[in-house]
């Protein structure tokens, strides 16, 4: 017995380490053998959804979508383009004909999804697109600052992609020619309607024509406007015997009152 080492106190170094270094082995060993398999199993489910077949759309298809898309309110009018991604298609194969409908949404611009639906057999899948929207835009020529009056050389109309445009943005030059702005514009920045406001047709302190109405008489005198406002607005007016009285601006310099 006193010859013999079995790797505890007493032994020498060497032989202290050899052991240390077979059982590191041993349990290195059982790692692997316990996780081969689930490595194994991990690698067949990466290559079978990597390799799961997709039916591509049809151009007949493609064009049933386009044609929906087209419908949607946002677009009524409008120059579109419909990009489909490349590898656009259904994981199941549609027995019959596809049909398509557009999402709820209040603009069908831009990075999109329409369904679509399949009877034979029964089952719907979302389609990813592009729509791309052109037609006039209308832009500011130069910087321009808050409260500035829009005129046409302060506008650049263009026919041009609006994909991106902010939805206010105006496409019509009647509806911001005299317009001014609440807000300043960087040079080629979008002219948005939400930013704009009528010009001012009556100043405060100066004088104004008061019409009143009401069922079977109308007058007329003069007063003077204690505050500014633009067609629609509802603006008071001292008359000329000190009295005040609140009208709707009606164009230049004139208030109308309504009498019920």
């Amino acid at each position: 017995m006193g010859g013999r080492c079995l790797g505890g106190r007493g032994c020498p170094a060497h032989v202290m380490a050899d052991s240390h270094l077979r059982t590191l082995r041993t349990a290195v060993l059982c790692v692997l053998t316990l996780a081969l398999p689930q490595v194994a199993w991990a690698q067949r489910a990466l290559i079978g959804s990597e390799s799961l077949e997709r039916f591509p759309l049809t151009v007949q298809d493609q064009k049933r979508a386009q044609a929906v898309i087209a419908s949607h309110p946002s677009l009524r009018g409008q120059t579109i383009q419909v990009e489909f991604p490349p590898n656009a298609g259904l994981r199941t194969k549609c027995e019959q004909t596809l049909l398509f409908e557009n999402p709820k949404r209040d603009r069908m611009w831009g990075n999109v999804q329409v369904m679509a639906r399949c009877d034979k057999p029964s089952f719907s899948a979302s389609i990813p697109l592009r729509v791309r929207v052109f037609g006039q835009t209308i832009r500011a020529a130069r910087y321009l600052p808050t409260g500035a009056r829009l005129g046409r050389d302060d506008l650049v109309v263009e026919q041009a992609e609006m994909t991106d445009a902010p939805a206010d943005a105006a496409v019509r030059v009647e509806d911001v020619l005299g317009q001014t702005i609440s807000q300043s514009i960087s040079a080629r920045g979008w002219i948005r309607l939400n930013s704009l406001k009528q010009a001012s047709v009556i100043q405060a302190r100066a004088p104004v024509r008061v019409q009143i109405k009401g069922p079977g008489f109308q007058a007329s005198g003069e007063g003077i406007a204690l505050t500014d406002g633009a067609i629609g607005d509802t603006v008071t007016v001292r008359l000329s015997d000190g009295g005040r009285v609140s009208g709707r601006v009606v164009g230049p310099g004139e208030v109308e009152i309504t009498v019920k």
